[in-house]
């Protein structure tokens, strides 16, 4: 899928996540929704980053 940030095209290649419903149910402001979990775990990726020139590490997941 193309899409576009501030003027600048790139493709995307996210996949949707497989959902399975559970019994969970939540409420937030007065409204009541239920909870579904991933049926795959997401992969995790271990990345290293900097902001401002300092460096550090971040636990990614996809």
């Amino acid at each position: 899928m193309q899409l576009t940030y501030r003027g600048i095209q790139y493709n995307s290649n996210v996949q949707a996540e497989v959902t399975l419903p559970t019994q969970t149910t939540a409420r937030y402001r007065g409204i009541t929704y239920s909870l579904n979990r991933a049926a795959k775990p997401t992969v995790s990726l271990n990345c290293q980053l900097r902001f401002m020139g300092a460096t550090y590490r971040k636990t990614l997941f996809y």
